[in-house]
């Protein structure tokens, strides 16, 4: 297993989130990492997060933007 950090902007600030993989995460997969993170963090508050239909072609990563987050960057430590 591998650490990666994923880079993620957020409210004008940039966040990393760390987590163990054995390969290096696609955007949808650290996408979806980085959605659980903010919600487990309660860093969304009551903004809703089902807002974008699931037939989009990258649901996970167009909630993530339209709530303000990007994700910058994904790197192994």
């Amino acid at each position: 297993m591998s650490l990666w950090k994923i880079a993620y902007s957020q409210d004008n600030s940039t966040q990393v989130l760390e987590t163990e993989l054995s390969h290096k995460p696609e955007m949808a997969e650290a996408a979806e990492l980085v959605l659980k993170s903010v919600l487990k963090k309660g860093e969304l508050g009551e903004k809703k997060v089902n807002d974008v239909p699931d037939d989009h072609p990258e649901p996970t990563i167009a909630r993530l933007e339209k709530h303000g987050i990007v994700i910058t960057g994904i790197t192994q430590d």
